[in-house]
């Protein structure tokens, strides 16, 4: 009777264990999935001011070429 009394409590120890091990990597899995969600914003930040800039200087160049044309 004893042993048995002993073993569930070993079991809810266990069990409560397990739960808490279990809530600390899953805040540590969310913390690092808010990383990589922080970081991939900055990355397709920085390609569409890039992508932006070479459009905009093609615009430039395509309109600036016939401009000596429309002078003379």
């Amino acid at each position: 009777r004893v042993y048995r009394v002993a073993e569930e409590s070993r079991r809810a120890e266990s069990r409560a264990a397990t739960r808490i091990q279990s809530w600390f990597r899953g805040c540590r899995v969310r913390a690092y999935l808010s990383h990589l969600h922080k970081k991939a914003t900055i990355i397709q930040k920085i390609w569409r001011g890039f992508a932006a800039r070479a459009r905009l200087r093609q615009m430039v160049k395509v309109y600036q070429l016939p401009q000596p044309l429309w002078i003379y």
